[in-house]
């Protein structure tokens, strides 16, 4: 309804198509049992001092002082899966059932599952609380010392869960149990992509366009290129 107001008042056309629609998440706590046990074994990432130098020249680079400990504390805390539920539902009305969305929820109609959230590197508050400029974030996420870590922290988890779940068959018949139990619960929902729904792969990269106007672009409608 937005994009057809917006493209009223500007004198254009808009078309809606579904490019992916995706049901509310279940929750499997036999598999976030496991997982968070197998957690608790690798621990949280651990940044080493080629990670403090990138972050600390990062501090340097953005007018801040260096410190000692430059990325943000929570970043190797673990925490709960109940007490991270907890916090979030403090954020929301009580009669909401779900929050945010994503992909993989969608997954969890099909396969008992559990999501793992690992932070990714971050440096910790200015002394006079002005942000980061956001380059900070994304550089810190694409050089090894500051992000293997975490990737490291989440393969070794997924990996042993997985490994777990292979030669425990009373926790896996225990998952599986329950995802037919949430599935009944939930009234069995069907999927919310029609059955003949096409997933639209024809889609090209965006075209950009307008001589001397970087930044302006379209994604051109495969129908309009074929006529």
């Amino acid at each position: 309804r937005n994009a057809a107001a917006a493209a009223s008042a500007t004198h254009c056309t808009v078309r809606d198509r579904w490019v992916a629609r995706s049901r509310p998440g279940l929750p499997n706590h036999a598999v976030a049992e496991l997982v968070w046990a197998n957690l608790r074994e690798v621990g949280p990432p651990r940044y080493g001092d080629a990670a403090t130098e990138v972050a600390q020249a990062m501090q340097r680079a953005t007018d801040t002082p260096p410190t000692e400990q430059p990325f943000l504390g929570a970043l190797t805390d673990l925490v709960e899966p109940w007490e991270a539920e907890r916090q979030v539902r403090e954020l929301l009305p009580p009669a909401q059932r779900n929050w945010t969305s994503d992909d993989y929820v969608e997954m969890t109609w099909y396969a008992p599952t559990a999501r793992l959230y690992v932070g990714r590197p971050a440096l910790a508050p200015r002394p006079d609380g002005r942000p980061y400029p956001s380059w900070v974030m994304n550089a810190l996420g694409g050089i090894p010392a500051t992000i293997d870590p975490t990737v490291e922290c989440a393969a070794k988890t997924i990996a042993g869960s997985l490994l777990d779940l292979l030669r425990d068959e009373q926790t896996l018949a225990g998952a599986r149990a329950e995802l037919h139990r949430r599935r009944a619960e939930y009234g069995d929902l069907a999927p919310l992509l029609p059955t003949d729904f096409t997933a639209p792969v024809d889609y090209g990269w965006p075209e950009y366009t307008g001589a001397g106007r970087p930044g302006t672009w379209c994604v051109p409608d495969p129908r309009e290129a074929s006529s």
